[in-house]
């Protein structure tokens, strides 16, 4: 349903092919349909959305649109608050906490005319690679009857992906956005650490979570990180970044060398098509080397120091209430919560390097790439491979912009996907960089 778009919509809205009353009902009518067996939509505020649609529609009539989004059905994940909504994190402890208020992205993307219509399904606590949880239940991809959709944003990227919405929240901690549309052949963004507000997300990591958008393409995701990039000065994690003009047009990428990462052969080869892909674009590819970072070891030091924050973060909820979380998320977190002082502070120490490692890479290239992931969507019934986030976790650990886009099928015709990362503050180029590329398809 690729007409299900947010620049498609946009277009036909602003040429009266549709309105935003048709497209929401059209939204609605995919959900009644699809849910049922990909269970990623768990909470709709249907009133809300119809009379947000009606409001959108008048403004479409009169001229007087709020932006390019206004009137686009849209979804955010379950630890993002909607208001008058369930507001979980699928976590069994918030089954009736309700929302009182819109997280700040939520509020954003409503100041700019889109129609939230509902809460997504995701991996309990956002700290799981499948999308699944006691409270709602595994998620399906989409393209795959009885496979994940990735984790934790999964509800997220399969929404998008059967259509039901035209784009959604996520939230990225070491992947969670990219890795998602990766395995659905979605395209997903996470922008620079502080770039998008996390007032009214329920924290996993205060250290690497980040609010993030997937979408059908890359410009779908600029439209909407346009209206979801506003500074709150109610988070004290919110930065303010100077205005960049991006140059698409000369580019010096660095392709990452990942060896040391186990890649399928399939995604390897389709990602060195795409390689080729850029060349012909004129822009010049050299490998490049990330100095003394071991993306396996790191992605262990960003799972330790997440699991001891998230313990942190959950235990007034565990206190209060026992059993307020799954048996598996618990021990997680309580292993989290026994490591010293000392190995927690070498961690971190550790992964605060990844700035300047990532600042050396940068002198001389304008983008990294790399493959989203090692591997495709694999099934429920199989343990998701240690090595998912690898790949992703470095631009959580050194806060930089960073887009998954699709690049054709691979293993068994699922598709493989595409990682592009700016320095921090140049999510402008991450995105126009995608874009260009995007085009070449």
């Amino acid at each position: 349903m690729t007409a299900f778009a947010v620049a498609s919509l946009s277009q036909a809205f602003r040429s009266g092919r549709m309105t935003p009353v048709d497209a929401l009902s059209a939204s609605l009518s995919r959900i009644e349909a699809l849910n049922p067996k990909l269970n990623a939509v768990v909470a709709i505020d249907e009133a809300g959305a119809r009379a947000a649609a009606e409001a959108s529609a008048a403004r479409w009539r009169n001229g007087t649109a709020l932006s390019r989004i206004d009137g686009v059905p849209l979804g955010a994940k379950a630890n993002l608050a909607i208001a008058g909504l369930p507001w979980t994190a699928a976590i069994e402890g918030y089954r009736d906490r309700v929302a009182e208020a819109d997280a700040f992205a939520v509020a954003a993307l409503r100041r700019a005319g889109a129609i939230v219509v509902a809460s997504l399904n995701m991996h309990e606590g956002a700290l799981g690679a499948t999308t699944t949880s006691l409270l709602y239940g595994p998620c399906q991809n989409p393209l795959r009857a009885g496979y994940t959709p990735g984790g934790s944003s999964g509800g997220s990227a399969a929404a998008v992906a059967a259509g039901m919405l035209a784009g959604a929240l996520g939230t990225d901690t070491m992947g969670s956005v990219r890795i998602p549309a990766a395995y659905t052949g979605t395209c997903g963004f996470k922008p620079s650490f502080g770039r998008i507000s996390r007032t009214g997300l329920e924290l996993t990591s205060n250290s690497f979570d980040h609010v993030g958008l997937q979408a059908r393409t890359v410009e779908d995701l600029a439209l909407l990180f346009a209206a979801a990039d506003a500074f709150d000065p109610q988070d004290p994690y919110a930065a303010q970044f100077p205005e960049y003009a991006p140059d698409s047009a000369h580019i010096r990428v660095g392709v990452l060398n990942c060896d040391s990462v186990a890649v399928s052969p399939l995604i390897r080869a389709t990602f060195i098509s795409a390689l080729a892909r850029m060349e012909a674009l004129g822009w010049r590819t050299e490998s490049a080397t990330l100095d003394s970072y071991d993306f396996s070891a790191m992605r262990r030091k960003g799972l330790l120091v997440t699991e001891a924050e998230g313990a942190a973060l959950l235990a007034p909820l565990r206190s209060a209430q026992p059993g307020a979380i799954s048996d598996g998320f618990a021990a997680m977190l309580d292993y989290g919560a026994r490591q010293s002082a000392e190995r927690l502070a070498a961690a971190q120490q550790a992964l605060a390097t990844t700035r300047a490692t990532a600042r050396a890479a940068f002198a001389d290239f304008d983008v990294l790439v790399c493959p989203t992931a090692p591997q495709t969507a694999f099934p429920h019934d199989q343990s998701a491979p240690h090595n998912q986030a690898d790949l992703t976790a470095f631009a959580n650990f050194a806060g930089l912009p960073a887009v998954a886009l699709p690049i054709g099928p691979a293993d068994d015709g699922l598709p493989a996907s595409l990682q592009i990362i700016a320095p921090s503050g140049r999510d402008a180029l991450a995105l126009a960089v995608a874009r260009t590329f995007e085009r070449t398809e």
